[in-house]
């Protein structure tokens, strides 16, 4: 910008130079930067990094504020081969901070795969930059390996899978955010499940199995509404619903484990805005009906109530301010929890979730049979020992 100051402009006052009378000055003015955030994908990775047909796959996104001021709570969707599969809650992040998720994906069929990642997908987030909110990674489904070994000189082989990936028919439109976390389930020795990303409320799982599964992924999902495998809502003021599926080969039956417990946090903000009694707080397991778990509380800090629950299995679960209403067991008429994980019933081709009442039912069936048997074995000898008087009586 130019700044000119001139004397004597009408040159009223006579001078012996009327040219020296103007000063010009450049002055340089520059922009005030105004403080924004700036929201970028830092990083896309997968678990395995060649995934076979069939095989789980868990994916980590790391999202970084990488501008000068803090960012707003938004939304983070992940796409696969141009399919939305679904969508994480990023909090408010300050300037530098970085959030990291996880979500999963069952590989289909050998080839390349496109995963895209977008952060702040609505643009609801003022910005430094509005072009760098995405990432895009090609994965790479191998062909499927079978391991075989032969028998010494007999000849035959045998293949075997000892991985149990887990799995959920939880549809995802209900899901809000999950985080997956694998472990060897070798029977005699202790499982502990951790989840150190921090995306759900769970922290630990842990158990002692009465089984070998191996590799399991175990999966804990956070709900936005009830689970679909549950009739009705959890009573009692709702914190969390939540899924937790151990596998998908029955390992997280109470038939298969002993000693389970879940610990999981609670918001102490929920606790205060609700008005909540902190010591009512317990987590409810759904096996028919709504059962409350012995919840315990372990520790807090500035943000978070920490309690530690102990479960006979899992499945659906939901948080709340339990004041101790009965609910009537459901006996799903209508077939609502068919198709439910067999970490929660182990169904049958029949639909069954329990089979232990279809036990009770056959032996109760069967107990008349066993009464004929005592009959029969009483009353032959009398009839004999009858049958022998009349004939000697004859020949007398």
């Amino acid at each position: 910008m130019e700044v000119k100051v001139h004397l004597d402009f009408e040159d009223k006052v006579p001078e012996s130079d009327e040219t020296n009378n103007e000063y010009t000055k450049e002055v340089s003015v520059k922009t005030a930067l105004v403080e924004q955030p700036d929201l970028v994908i830092d990083s896309l990775t997968w678990a395995p990094e060649k995934p076979e047909p069939d095989e789980t796959v868990t994916f980590t996104v790391t999202v970084k504020n990488t501008g000068t001021a803090e960012s707003e709570e938004n939304v983070l969707e992940y796409e696969i081969e141009g399919a939305n599969e679904g969508n994480l809650a990023v909090p408010a992040l300050s300037a530098g901070e970085t959030f990291g998720g996880t979500f999963s994906w069952v590989a289909g069929e050998e080839g390349k795969i496109e995963v895209r990642a977008v952060v702040d997908t609505g643009n609801e987030v003022l910005e430094n930059s509005e072009t760098n909110n995405e990432i895009t990674k090609t994965v790479t489904v191998a062909k499927e390996t079978v391991v075989t070994s032969s028998g010494g000189g007999g000849g035959s082989s045998s293949s075997s899978s000892s991985s149990s990936s887990g799995g959920s028919k939880e549809p995802a439109r209900n899901v809000e955010v999950k985080e997956l976390s694998t472990r060897h389930i070798i029977n005699g020795y202790h499982v502990r499940y951790e989840f150190p990303e921090n995306v759900t409320c769970v922290t630990i799982i842990e158990f002692d199995p009465r089984r070998t599964f191996k590799k399991t992924t175990t999966i804990v999902e956070i709900l936005k509404e009830k689970s679909v495998f549950a009739s009705k809502l959890p009573p009692g003021r709702i914190y969390k619903n939540l899924n937790i599926w151990v596998g998908d080969k029955g390992a997280g039956l109470p038939d298969f484990l002993d000693n389970a417990y879940i610990e999981f946090r609670v918001e102490k903000s929920w606790i205060e805005k609700n008005g909540i009694n902190e010591s009512l707080i317990t987590l409810l397991r759904y096996d028919k009906k709504w059962n409350p778990l012995e919840t315990e509380k372990m520790g807090e800090n500035e943000q978070y109530i920490y309690f530690k629950a102990k479960t006979p299995g899992f499945s659906p679960f939901a948080i709340t301010e339990y004041t101790g209403e009965e609910e009537e067991t459901i006996e799903d008429p209508e077939g609502e929890l068919k198709g439910v994980p067999s970490s929660l019933g182990g169904l049958g081709e029949d639909g069954v979730v329990n089979g232990s009442a279809e036990i009770e039912e056959n032996a109760e069936e069967k107990k008349p049979v066993g009464m004929k048997k005592v009959l029969v074995a009483i009353s032959l000898p009398i009839f004999m020992i009858l049958v022998q008087f009349l004939v000697l009586k004859k020949r007398d």
